[in-house]
């Protein structure tokens, strides 16, 4: 099943089930930190994201539009 299928399941599911089955479903996907917004970073990665922060502020770091970093990304996953 392709994940296209997955979601359009999911939304539907979510659409028909009962508040119990919706409250459960919600608090796994809270636990997995989905819904809750705050996603753990350990101190090797929030070392890396405050240098970005700093050569950012430094103007060290050149800003890039949205379309670059999409079209990056979609060249890198198409290499990997």
């Amino acid at each position: 099943m392709d994940i296209n299928n997955i979601r359009e399941k999911l939304h539907t599911y979510i659409d028909i089930a009962d508040n119990k089955k919706l409250k459960g479903l919600y608090l796994l996907m809270e636990e997995e930190v989905i819904i809750s917004g705050t996603p753990e970073v350990n101190e090797s990665q929030k070392k890396i994201l405050d240098e970005r922060m700093e050569q950012h502020i430094k103007g060290k770091d050149k800003p890039q539009s949205w379309k670059k970093v999409h079209d990056d990304i979609r060249r890198k996953r198409k290499t990997a």
